[in-house]
């Protein structure tokens, strides 16, 4: 594989904003990635949907459902774009948060092998 972990982070987070773009039609604010071993953390810093933030006031229970099945879909895409792009990571799981009041979302995706290795072939 000619890939180094620059160039991996590059092509992530590429595949990170584009993800977010097709689930909220915007990209991040601010992305830092970090990668230790078999895993990747990576923060963002984005807005949150403005219908969302108007309901958070009066009904949070039901903007904690809809943030919940957001972060599932975008679950579900980051792990296909991942393994689909760069086809020699692949995922063991992939999880993620996010919190409404200070908009920074969490995901750590955990492969199945530690990057080094993979770079190292």
């Amino acid at each position: 594989m000619s890939m180094n972990m620059s160039t991996f982070k590059r092509d992530l987070l590429r595949l990170f904003d584009s993800m977010y773009k097709e689930v909220f039609h915007f990209g991040l604010k601010r992305l830092t990635i970090d990668v230790i071993g078999n895993k990747i953390m990576i923060v963002g810093e984005h807005s949150r949907l403005p219908g969302l933030t108007i309901l958070d006031k009066s009904n949070r229970f039901v903007t904690r459902m809809t943030d919940i099945a957001l972060l599932d879909e975008c679950k579900i895409r980051l792990r296909e774009k991942i393994e689909d792009n760069l086809r020699d990571v692949k995922v063991s799981t992939v999880l993620n948060d996010y919190d409404p009041a200070t908009e920074i979302a969490v995901t750590v995706i955990i492969t199945e092998r530690k990057l080094q290795e993979i770079f190292s072939e």
